[in-house]
């Protein structure tokens, strides 16, 4: 069985961004998190520290350009509903999402009966969340930070580890 495979076995998810370790335990009643090295934070799902007020920050990744409102319309959502759920949270838009932060956005980019996208993230913002844009990625599709709706963090390379908070949960559209 390969070592990731062993990992989901045992119901641990782990991972490393910029040199800090993410780990996401989600054991059987009466199990024990697996060993951790320095600096990794654990969270034993169902312990006093998922069901407290300092709940694991969110960061939820969009890479999903206007050929997939739905996936961006739902992450988003996803977003607002961590900032409600006592979380707090972080929308990143990187590859073809910085589109979605740009001022000029029209409310006609919308999925179904889902409020306009532009909408969606000034009240993920206004309720609290974060809104950053990968700077190279909004470069590519010819956007400038003053391009970007008001709030929005456009980051440089390596910036988005500084944003990143030890035992942050990642969803990625």
């Amino acid at each position: 069985m390969s070592k990731a495979a062993s990992s989901l076995a045992t119901g641990v998810l782990a991972f490393l961004i910029g040199g800090v370790s993410f780990q996401f335990v989600n054991g059987a009643q009466g199990s024990k998190a697996a060993a951790t090295s320095p600096g990794t934070q654990t969270i034993q799902k169902g312990s006093a520290t998922d069901k407290s007020s300092s709940k694991p920050p969110l960061m939820v990744n969009i890479t999903r350009g206007k050929n997939d409102l739905h996936a961006v319309s739902m992450a988003v959502g996803l977003a607002q509903a961590a900032i409600k759920d006592g979380r707090t949270a972080i929308v990143f838009l990187n590859v073809e999402a910085p589109i979605f932060a740009a001022k000029n956005l029209g409310d006609d980019v919308k999925f179904a009966d889902f409020p306009p996208v532009k909408r969606m993230l000034r009240d993920f913002m206004a309720m609290g969340g974060r809104v950053l844009v990968c700077g190279h990625c909004a470069h590519v599709i010819h956007l400038k930070p003053e391009d970007m709706m008001d709030g929005v963090k456009f980051l440089a390379h390596g910036e988005l580890f500084d944003s990143l908070s030890p035992g942050t949960l990642v969803f990625s559209y």
